[in-house]
């Protein structure tokens, strides 16, 4: 998936940098799907242990990693 970073404090973070980071994975994601429907093909997907972990500033990109765990 691709991958995108703009940091921003969580008490400082908007929606403009929430959609900079999570629309290129979700995107991604959504791109894959449509390209391949057959049920008979398996998924791997990276994600980060940031959605776990976090870093300093990365909230919106746990998220969209998060975003990708909880599809997987």
């Amino acid at each position: 998936m691709a991958g995108q970073l703009r940091d921003v404090l969580v008490e400082d973070l908007r929606w403009a940098e929430m959609k900079e980071v999570v629309r290129p994975k979700v995107g991604g994601l959504q791109a894959l799907r449509r390209a391949v429907s057959s049920e008979q093909v398996q998924w791997v997907l990276f994600s980060s242990t940031t959605s776990l972990l976090g870093n300093t500033g990365q909230a919106n990109y746990a998220a969209a990693n998060g975003f990708l765990d909880g599809y997987a």
